[in-house]
């Protein structure tokens, strides 16, 4: 990957520098407590040792796979020729990547008097930043526990440095990430950082503190934005990782210093450390953050490479790394020295590391869930109620578009009235105290029917209804027998040969809504998912029974994922010319295209309301369609 700046004319240069030494040395003149560097947190030179991603980037990969964050397995090896680092976006959280709650638990401390220092509804706006600043790129979301303690001791509040290993050492609640707002680190003119944290390998993991002195929400957002960071195992941008954290990577040597190129690789003399990727040994040891040489440094002329009054890096003073590339760092990260209002971004293998060391802090949510019915008929009323929690003072209620609260919201009790029987997720969030608590409500205007789409005649196979309280189940088919199951919501179903290679099950269930319910499931006879025994594959073929011979394997058209959620990809069973049409249960049209010849062709369907739909697949000799569910 090449970075290779080139200067404009000498003398702009040395006009452009000296214009922005001026700039910086009167800023230094001054006190700017809003873009002070903001960060007390240390690190040791030995601790890399102890971080357990130390060294493998690809086992953070591997982690967002396994939280089924849409990442590439070979992502590290695609950074090698990328100009520019990725951001963690939307996208690459999917419906099924997995949901992180933290609970924060905050301790104000106040002068001994009593005075001084934030109020406890300043705490909620605080993490209702914290909220916004990480839900652009992360899964993770905190919410306060309800006992939010105010401790009156002057000492912390005004020295909050100097005391820092002792108020986090025996104020520390199990479970949380434990937040302590003092009003200063050190009295003017002395105050040394915004914010410090310990890091989970630390002395007392999981805790942090930041400054209020001054206060705004948003500055003291992004400075514990930050600091959980820290809590989370990320290290600052510009770190000197196998050093000294006091140390900047511009200042460091060629085996301790991260590269702007990240496919650059440790050198012979590098011992101990021979041919490992720069950017895994160096720096803050994640690769697709970029080489950051201190954006902003105290004591250095100029104090920031940003231009002034701006997030943009000004590549014209920042200089070259040790091998000629030019720094091209990216203010936005959270982890960076950048100015308070420009942080706003965590990359793909900063927010692995965070879902890594979320497990370390031992989270034991308190029982809150809704209790209520399950299924909910058009025009009828329900009650859905969770828990008292102590210190909670409200409940919000969220549901879906088919229903209407009646009466409850703000408290834990709610009853409804359905417009229709569609369902969908009912959710509570209490002002404090606990995470939200989720409840999904069947959608009786689309039952289904689980069981295999495909399956082999003269074979028995289960199929199953969703268990209804106090509900009849009438079961029919055609091409195939009940074998028994008949009044229940699972029926065992023998399929039976026919020329139109299909079995139709049918169900009508009553004594549950005013009207009926219908559900219906065609089953295509071929080959069932492996395991099953397979009867059309060429080295498998059933023996003649009862007169006839055996179906050669069936042609049919392929469709994946299902149940998808951002793109479906068909596969036609020949290539003579088809028509695509999708449309859901009531009829509704949402794709249509017409004389498709392609082996096999991609639809968009992330835009798609969650829902049952079919996809029909129209040939000039034959039609197939199949059942397709879209989850978000």
């Amino acid at each position: 990957m090449s970075k290779n700046f080139t200067p404009p004319p000498q003398f702009l240069k040395r006009l452009l520098l000296s214009f922005l030494l001026l700039i910086s040395l009167a800023l230094l003149g001054q006190n700017h407590r809003e873009t002070s560097l903001g960060c007390g947190t240390v690190i040791g030179s030995e601790e890399y040792k102890l971080d357990k991603f130390y060294g493998s980037n690809q086992k953070i990969v591997d982690l967002l796979i396994e939280n089924n964050v849409n990442i590439d397995k070979d992502y590290l090896d695609k950074l090698d020729s990328m100009e520019t680092m990725p951001l963690m976006n939307s996208e690459m959280l999917k419906g099924v990547s997995t949901y992180y709650e933290i609970p924060i638990k905050a301790w104000i401390y106040r002068n001994n008097n009593g005075t001084g220092n934030i109020y406890q509804s300043d705490v909620y706006d605080v993490v209702d930043q914290l909220n916004t600043l990480y839900t652009a790129n992360t899964n993770i979301r905190f919410y306060l526990l309800c006992d939010i303690s105010i401790i009156n001791n002057s000492n912390y509040t005004n020295f909050g440095d100097q005391y820092f290993s002792t108020y986090t050492a025996n104020n520390k609640t199990p479970g949380a990430i434990n937040v302590h707002f003092v009003i200063s680190s050190a009295p003017p003119p002395n105050e040394i950082w915004g914010g410090k944290a310990y890091l989970p390998w630390q002395t007392t993991p999981y805790s942090c503190a930041v400054e209020t002195i001054g206060f705004s929400v948003a500055t003291v957002g992004s400075v514990l934005g930050h600091e959980i960071g820290h809590n989370l195992g990320l290290r600052h941008t510009h770190d000197n990782a196998r050093q000294s954290n006091q140390d900047y990577n511009e200042s460091a040597g060629n085996c301790y210093q991260e590269a702007v190129d990240r496919s650059k690789r440790q050198g012979l003399f590098c011992i101990g450390t021979l041919d490992n990727r720069k950017c895994e040994e160096n720096g803050d040891q994640l690769c697709d953050t970029e080489a950051d040489p201190g954006i902003r440094r105290e004591n250095r002329i100029p104090f920031s490479y940003l231009y002034p009054s701006s997030c943009t890096y000004n590549p014209y003073v920042g200089g070259q790394d040790n091998w000629g590339d030019t720094w091209t760092p990216v203010s936005a990260n959270i982890m960076s020295y950048s100015t308070f209002n420009c942080r706003s971004y965590f990359s793909p293998l900063q927010v692995g590391k965070m879902y890594g060391y979320i497990g370390g802090i031992g989270i034991n949510y308190p029982t809150f869930n809704i209790s209520g019915p399950n299924t909910v008929c058009s025009n009828q009323n329900a009650t859905f109620s969770v828990n008292s929690l102590p210190g909670v003072s409200s409940y919000t209620w969220e549901v879906p578009y088919n229903m209407n609260i009646l009466s409850g919201q703000g408290t834990n009790s709610i009853t409804i009235e359905a417009v229709s029987g569609y369902g969908g997720v009912i959710r509570v969030t209490p002002s404090c105290g606990s995470k939200t608590a989720k409840k999904s409500i069947l959608n009786l205007g689309d039952i289904e029917i689980d069981g295999y789409d495909q399956a082999c005649p003269y074979f028995t196979y289960t199929y199953t209804a969703p268990n209804l309280s106090n509900a009849n189940y009438i079961w029919s088919v055609t091409n195939g027998t009940i074998i028994s199951g008949q009044y229940t919501n699972q029926v065992q179903v023998q399929l039976t040969l026919h020329p139109s290679n299909q079995t139709i099950l049918n169900l009508q269930i009553t004594n549950v809504c005013s009207n009926a319910l219908y559900a219906q499931k065609i089953i295509v006879h071929g080959d069932p998912p492996p395991p099953e025994q397979q009867c059309f594959a060429n080295d498998d073929k059933p023996v003649e029974k009862n007169g006839f011979k055996p179906l050669e394997k069936i042609a049919d058209m392929v469709l994946y994922p299902n149940p998808a959620n951002t793109t479906i990809t068909i596969v036609p069973p020949s290539n003579e010319q088809y028509n695509i049409h999708i449309f859901n249960s009531l009829g509704q049209s949402f794709y249509l295209k017409t004389k498709i010849i392609e082996d096999s062709f991609s639809i968009d369907v992330k835009n798609y309301p969650d829902g049952i739909y079919y996809v029909k697949l129209e040939g000039t000799t034959e039609t197939f369609i199949k059942k397709l569910i879209i989850k978000n």
